[in-house]
């Protein structure tokens, strides 16, 4: 069953980023610009945004297998309807039958993982976990870059995916079992309207404001307010204990949970400028081929996710403390060193590279610190928890996508030449320097925090 749950968040979340190597030519087919193209993965992840706050009530109140097989249902509808899209458009609604399929299956992946293994092997299931939906969406540009340069057709692209989810459903009918609590029969009707209305508004908002649209302010400010709204109620509903709740932010509203989810956030923008930004400006600050700039993003991620699982056994023997401190110090080391990085020579290159190493495994160990931190906290409100998490994570890379996107191109205009490509970059990553340092300081609050078996005894 894990297996399963492992390998469907893998490729639900490899959908992710699955056009984003097709850009220029989707806009040479369908006529498009380059603010419309976008729209493949903003579709996707406004879908995500409807379906992870769902997400916990379904899992309260409904068989584990139906809710999955759902999710995987709706990515392979998805995927059918993008592989047969005559136009631009209909690929859209494909796209955002896959996200709406995505959004279920990560939070349901770690509410199984916390459900179906003992809390000693915590650390490391999650750390399991984590890989699994990390490199998805990495891995997933090479794929489609391999796909694009054999001169097949681009609607190919979504055969892999396909096939591999369609297998994945397949199985979960003999092997997903139900593990789900069931209760809560029926959903709170206005807080279900605020949570289609308020998370997508926002991720819109942020989307519109990060390709400067000025719709992007009214927008977002709507989405704020509902999001405000639904936050009062979900932690209102939970407080009075009433049926409906779609996810009881009142028995996870405790301090080191709640920074721990800030933390998670912050996590997600370091995950955003290095995985966006970074290949930006190194392409073009170092003369670097396609290929060569997607080697530079992919070896340090590759190597921190070995990082990653490792760190899971330290956790499950050790505790978080020495995770949490080491993984938030090598993210302001990393990023120090990235911020005097701004010359072009060969050995600049190599210093580069080392530097966003220490990044990528900074973010591996602490994300993997923070997650499996809160779950010990309030280890029986795994679905509430998990759906937090993973909404924080979606919010944290929307936002940190558009800001550091901004910072970048006010400081490296287009006609610039390749060493302010780098100047910009070390100017983002004094800005990330600074970040870090205050969730160092905040990790603190996270670290001396007791677990929830200590506390009970």
């Amino acid at each position: 069953m894990f297996f399963i749950l492992l390998g469907s968040a893998f490729f639900c979340l490899f959908n992710e980023t699955l056009l984003s190597v097709g850009d220029d030519l989707l806009m040479r087919q369908f006529n498009l610009d380059y603010v419309t193209v976008q729209w493949t993965m903003s579709g996707f992840l406004v879908a995500m945004s409807v379906t992870v706050p769902l997400l916990a009530f379904f899992i309260n109140g409904y068989s584990t297998k139906l809710v999955f097989c759902t999710a995987l249902s709706l990515s392979c509808i998805g995927l059918a309807i993008d592989f047969f899209s005559p136009t631009f458009w209909i690929l859209i609604v494909g796209r955002v039958i896959e996200g709406l399929g995505a959004g279920f299956i990560t939070p349901l992946l770690f509410f199984s993982a916390l459900t179906l293994f003992s809390p000693k092997h915590r650390g490391h299931v999650i750390s399991i976990c984590g890989i699994a939906c990390g490199l998805g969406p990495s891995l997933a540009p090479s794929y489609s870059g391999a796909i694009l340069n054999s001169k097949a057709d681009w609607h190919f692209i979504f055969l892999l995916p396909f096939f591999a989810a369609l297998l994945f459903l397949s199985l979960s009918v003999f092997f997903v079992k139900d593990i789900s609590p069931h209760k809560s029969p029926s959903p709170d009707g206005l807080s279900v309207l605020e949570t289609v209305f308020s998370f997508p508004c926002v991720i819109v908002g942020i989307e519109l404001l990060s390709n400067k649209n000025l719709w992007g302010f009214p927008v977002l400010a709507v989405g704020l307010i509902v999001l405000s709204f639904w936050i009062g109620r979900q932690f209102s509903l939970g407080r009075k204990k009433r049926d409906g709740v779609l996810v009881d932010l009142f028995s996870i509203s405790k301090k080191p949970v709640l920074i721990g989810l800030l933390l998670i956030s912050c996590l997600q923008i370091a995950n955003m400028c290095l995985s966006v930004v970074y290949p930006m400006a190194i392409e073009p600050g170092f003369a670097l081929s396609p290929e060569a700039s997607s080697s530079m993003l992919m070896a340090p991620l590759a190597i921190s996710q070995l990082f990653a699982l490792l760190a899971g056994k330290i956790y499950d023997k050790w505790g978080a403390k020495s995770l949490l401190f080491s993984g938030f110090s090598l993210l302001i080391l990393g990023f120090l060193a990235l911020s005097f990085s701004r010359k072009t020579s060969r050995g600049a290159l190599v210093f580069t590279f080392i530097a966003a190493l220490l990044c990528f495994i900074g973010v591996a160990l602490s994300t993997l610190a923070v997650e499996s931190s809160i779950f010990a906290f309030l280890p029986s409100r795994a679905a509430d928890l998990s759906t937090s998490e993973q909404e924080s994570m979606q919010i944290g890379g929307a936002v940190g996508s558009a800001a550091c996107m901004a910072i970048f191109q006010a400081c490296a205009p287009v006609s610039s030449n390749p060493e302010s490509y780098l100047s910009a970059f070390a100017t983002l990553s004094i800005v990330m320097t600074c970040i870090y340092v205050v969730c160092l300081a905040l990790s603190w609050i996270v670290a001396q925090a007791k677990p929830a078996g200590e506390v009970e005894k």
